[in-house]
């Protein structure tokens, strides 16, 4: 859980199933979060060079492979191309060691399985990136 006395740390979760994102966003959100979601590779790009910009970069994007528009192979891959050094974790529901090997080179921080997004795995993955200050 992150620590209720620093500012609540920004995560953009990108998730093109708008029930899973529902319910993603509202457990980061327990979880001390400030969770912004967004459901398409291309708006997740907008999102996170704009406040990479203004100087106010999400602390972790959460980041669905299989996505509209640009995958997130694609969006990861631009993003370290501009630059962009922040965590970006992969989320998908396939989840191989071809696909995980792929993802790691391709810019990705981890590789989650969404079978497998418990309260207790997104709270690992806050503290993991995002460290209690």
């Amino acid at each position: 859980m992150v620590s209720k006395k620093s500012p609540r740390p920004k995560v953009l979760l990108v998730e093109d199933c708008k029930d899973t994102a529902v319910l993603l966003k509202a457990k980061l959100e327990r979880l001390g979060a400030d969770a912004t979601a967004v459901y398409n590779g291309v708006e997740c790009l907008h999102r996170a060079l704009k406040h990479h910009a203004r100087d106010e970069p999400f602390q972790l994007i959460i980041l669905d492979i299989n996505l509209p528009l640009m995958n997130g192979n694609e969006v990861v891959k631009t993003l370290r191309d501009v630059g962009y050094e922040g965590p970006v974790v992969a989320i998908t529901a396939t989840a191989s060691p071809r696909d995980i090997g792929q993802s790691a080179a391709l810019g990705f921080d981890d590789f989650l399985s969404k079978r497998n997004l418990s309260d207790a795995v997104l709270g690992e993955l806050l503290q993991k990136f995002i460290p209690e200050q």
